[in-house]
């Protein structure tokens, strides 16, 4: 079975290389089970405080802000994520699965029956951080098989590493992509950047998917009828994320002016998660976005009215001045 390795002789070699005395820890739900195993080892060996941010952890863009300035710790450990922001304090701790030799060969044999069907030999290669081994021991196989793999560089700068906004390692002149990792979050986004069909490889399940153009419709018809209620709304909320990574004032700034020139009202709210349910309260006509652009895909399935900054533009930005 695969096996997430989480190593705590190198989180607390990290802890001592740095000298610190107070840590903050921080990673998404699906690790905070297996880290809370480690901490006693961690204090044990480190001798320093430990403490555990409860906060929700979407990406490497969301650092506990709050915590860090309540806490104020020495140093803040971002586990499993590759480094996005460079932060004082801040060091990033990815992780990644391993898998034995029998289950390689499993993954292997889905994705060549899945890519022989559609009669296709050379395909772009890309994965979420926690699959780069296995993306590479795939393109190295592969080629035993007449299939190349064509693995590169994006702006991350780890060789295949794509983000759930940031997919420019998928970009090349292949005609399809081959995404390993679980679930189909960056799949759909690749999708959406590239304009490409895309097989998204879970190694979890020994299973994989052709998703396309046509998946990015289906959820953008549901959209569709909201957009009409906020071309008609008159009391907007513009809704800037107060995570380091995505805090963007100058394009709600923007956003408010868009507005008030088209006579609408507009008010600015900050927000850490922004979900429908946290909005509720202030009862206005429809929000506008402006946090991490994949957020957009989740708007459909909001009740009330809610639309990305580049809607925003489509619906009420014509004379929009670009510099």
């Amino acid at each position: 079975m695969a096996r997430l390795v989480l190593n705590a002789d190198e989180i607390a070699g990290e802890i001592k290389k740095r000298n610190a005395k107070k840590v903050l820890l921080q990673a998404p739900a699906g690790l905070k089970r297996k880290i809370v195993k480690i901490i006693p080892k961690l204090e044990k060996d480190t001798k320093a405080k430990i403490f555990f941010a409860a906060n929700s952890c979407f990406g490497a863009c969301d650092i506990p802000l709050g915590e860090i300035e309540t806490a104020r710790p020495d140093l803040i450990l971002h586990i499993g994520h590759a480094k996005m922001l460079n932060r004082k304090n801040v060091v990033y701790f990815p992780l990644s699965y391993e898998f034995t030799s029998a289950e390689k060969k499993r993954i292997l044999g889905v994705l060549l029956k899945k890519l022989k069907k559609v009669g296709l030999k050379r395909v772009s290669g890309v994965a979420s951080i926690q699959y780069i081994g296995l993306l590479k021991w795939l393109a190295k196989e592969s080629k035993k098989h007449g299939l190349n793999i064509v693995v590169k560089k994006g702006k991350s700068g780890i060789a295949g590493h794509v983000l759930g906004c940031e997919t420019s390692a998928a970009s090349s002149n292949t005609k399809k992509i081959v995404f390993v990792g679980d679930g189909i979050f960056h799949a759909l986004g690749i999708v959406k950047n590239e304009g490409k069909d895309v097989l998204a490889l879970n190694p979890l399940s020994c299973s994989a998917q052709w998703l396309g153009l046509e998946n990015l419709y289906e959820m953008q018809k549901k959209h569709n009828a909201l957009l009409l209620k906020a071309q008609q709304a008159e009391r907007f909320g513009i809704v800037i994320s107060s995570k380091p990574g995505q805090y963007n004032e100058s394009l709600a700034l923007e956003a408010k002016k868009i507005l008030e020139d088209n006579g609408k009202k507009a008010i600015i709210i900050v927000a850490d998660d922004i979900t429908e349910q946290a909005l509720i309260d202030f009862s206005l006509d429809c929000y506008v976005i402006i946090a991490c652009p994949r957020l957009a895909d989740d708007l459909p399935n909001w009740k009330v009215p809610a639309i990305s900054f580049e809607e925003l533009l489509l619906l009420f930005g014509n004379d929009r001045k670009t510099t």
